[in-house]
């Protein structure tokens, strides 16, 4: 499964919603935080999850074109006993053209779960909302959902858009997360991808991709900047030039993540 480039250095501000024990890496991370729930991943290396997390790596099998990672998984505790955590699909399936993730493929995503599901990815930007996995007695949710891709499945890197909701009476529903899909491409492809998803979505200030914001990005951005590189334009208007900077300092300046 694809990571992000500097996800073994934990940021430093990071600060867990609760603490968390015998939760598996590679899956998203499930906390309560002010009656919201917050997706965190555990960094390659450590045992200890952090938060926020919204960018997440998982492989399609090129034959079957199935795949059931990442799961969800959460501390015993951190839910109410037997109350439900569902899932929206907020928008449609993107494919990765190299450059970005503008286009919608002829391919969609089924989820299922047994005998829940299946829930089709929409051919546009209207949710859909999921079905819901039950918190066990202990307070704990783990539990992998299965992702097929369908006709005509075609290699390539796709972008689903997720979040979840509690069932719990006053909660909010969790920031916006993306599963980043490889499906028979390279690893450095989906590297791209994945990386390309965090600075577009997440937290464009990030330029060394360490979950901190501070001067080396600055550094880092200066580089990019002066060398005319794609990334560095962060506007979207297809050329490097001032107003990239500019917008480059807005994000530094603000908070993180933007979403």
């Amino acid at each position: 499964m694809a990571r992000i480039r500097g996800l073994s250095l934990i940021a430093a501000a990071t600060v867990a919603p609760a603490a968390l024990a015998q939760v598996h890496g590679g899956d998203v991370i499930l906390a309560l935080q002010d009656g919201r729930i917050v997706t965190g991943a555990v960094a390659l290396g450590q045992t200890e999850p952090y938060f926020p997390e919204q960018v997440f790596g998982g492989e399609l099998d090129p034959v079957t074109h199935f795949g059931d990672e990442p799961g969800f998984d959460s501390a015993p505790g951190t839910f109410p006993p037997f109350s439900q955590v569902g899932f929206t699909i907020r928008r449609a399936l993107r494919a990765w053209d190299g450059a970005g993730f503008e286009s919608i493929p002829a391919e969609r995503i089924e989820v299922r779960r047994g005998t829940l599901g299946p829930v089709l990815t929409p051919t546009g930007d209207d949710p859909v909302v999921g079905f819901a996995l039950t918190v066990n007695a202990l307070g704990e949710l783990h539990g992998h959902l299965g992702f097929l891709l369908l006709a005509p499945a075609g290699a390539g890197v796709y972008l689903l858009e997720l979040e979840l909701w509690h069932d719990a009476p006053a909660s909010a529903v969790s920031r916006p997360f993306w599963i980043v899909f490889n499906h028979d491409r390279t690893e450095p492809e989906h590297e791209a991808a994945v990386e390309h998803v965090y600075l577009t979505r997440v937290c464009p200030a990030d330029r060394n991709l360490d979950r901190t914001v501070d001067f080396n990005d600055v550094l880092g951005y200066l580089n990019e900047f002066n060398e005319g590189l794609p990334r560095a334009d962060l506007t979207g208007d297809g050329v490097v030039d001032f107003n990239d900077f500019l917008a480059f300092l807005n994000y530094f300046n603000g908070p993180c993540p933007i979403l």
